[in-house]
């Protein structure tokens, strides 16, 4: 369940969260009822974690759950008659500058107003850096929203002049086999968008594939621009592709378009079972977007922070480094 694309909260995604012990992370807070009140340090403390979330990479607070080593544990409902929304959106209010695209949901168990839920969708803002009551700036860190440091500060200035680019997915798909053939040709492609608000010229988007069947070759078509293909190690082959035109606010394009000519010694539907893919996407003032996909359908997985990548990959191979194939 990816919680930021749900468009409409209810008391069943809630218990989902219980039920399947989901972590805290840097896009997701729990907090108990007792996190809204009307004197003042509370106020501070709903406004500056708030304004963390906009000056990293987004988030959603949820008001009315105990958590426990960072895990929800059960409800703790909050008395909507007491604490409205309107009064909750009034103090978030007082974020400097005004938060675009920020949504509070109300959730009612059994509709009674007494027993409510708050979900707060923050977006990862353009207009940042944002300042809290006590005239800070935080950040999102681990669990915590934490001070910024000056140059931290002075890097979120630029990000309403820089552009951000984000990998939409990437698929590897098999071609007909005839009766005779020795290899099976599998044909890659991605997709990027452009999710900020300036074109963005000079990006460049890498794919490494893990778990490709020995004697595999690979090339780049259409064969575009210089393409730099490499055998990593005994488990994983990296192609890149450069830019190859100017990718405007809010378009999405297709890349990748990589073949491997793979040798007929499995079905096509186990090697879906064994490949899996660690996409990058590189692009200006120091931009990244990483993805990890499973290739079994019935598995899928897509991975976003290095951490996780890293933990992924070492299961089946122990000697994994990331910094091979950045």
């Amino acid at each position: 369940m990816d919680l930021f694309e749900i468009q409409e909260y209810t008391i069943d995604d809630i218990n989902s969260l219980i039920a399947n012990e989901v972590e805290e992370n840097i896009h997701l807070d729990f907090k108990a009822s007792g996190a809204l009140g009307k004197k003042d340090e509370k106020r501070y403390e709903i406004v500056k974690d708030v304004s963390a979330f906009a000056n990293s990479d987004g988030g959603i607070i949820i008001y009315g759950l105990t958590e426990e080593n960072h895990k929800p544990k059960d409800f703790d409902f909050v008395d909507g008659n007491v604490f409205t929304k309107e009064w909750l959106e009034n103090i978030i209010n007082q974020v400097q500058p005004h938060i675009e695209g920020l949504i509070i949901y109300p959730i009612r168990n059994d509709g009674n107003i007494e027993q409510s839920i708050y979900v707060v969708k923050i977006p990862r803002s353009e207009k940042a850096p944002h300042m809290a009551r006590d005239h800070k700036y935080y950040k999102r860190f681990n669990f915590k929203s934490e001070p910024m440091e000056d140059y931290e500060v002075k890097d979120i200035l630029h990000r309403k002049y820089s552009p951000t680019l984000q990998i939409v997915n990437g698929t590897l798909q098999d071609e007909d086999v005839e009766e005779g053939d020795e290899t099976v040709t599998f044909s890659f492609k991605a997709w990027i968008r452009n999710t900020g608000r300036v074109i963005s010229k000079d990006y460049k988007f890498s794919a490494s594939f893990f778990n490709l069947p020995k004697g595999t070759t690979g090339n780049y078509q259409p064969y575009e621009g210089k393409v730099l293909s490499m055998y990593v190690c005994d488990y994983c082959w990296k192609m890149t592709s450069p830019s190859k035109e100017p990718l405007f606010p809010g378009e999405l394009i297709e890349t990748g378009h990589y073949k491997f000519q793979i040798p007929i010694t499995n079905a096509p539907d186990e090697i879906f079972g064994k490949v899996y893919i660690k996409m990058t996407l590189l692009y200006e003032d120091g931009g990244k977007d990483t993805m990890l996909v499973n290739l079994d359908e019935k598995n899928k997985i897509e991975l976003y922070g290095e951490e996780d990548i890293i933990d992924f990959v070492k299961k089946d191979h122990p000697d994994f480094s990331l910094t091979d194939i950045l």
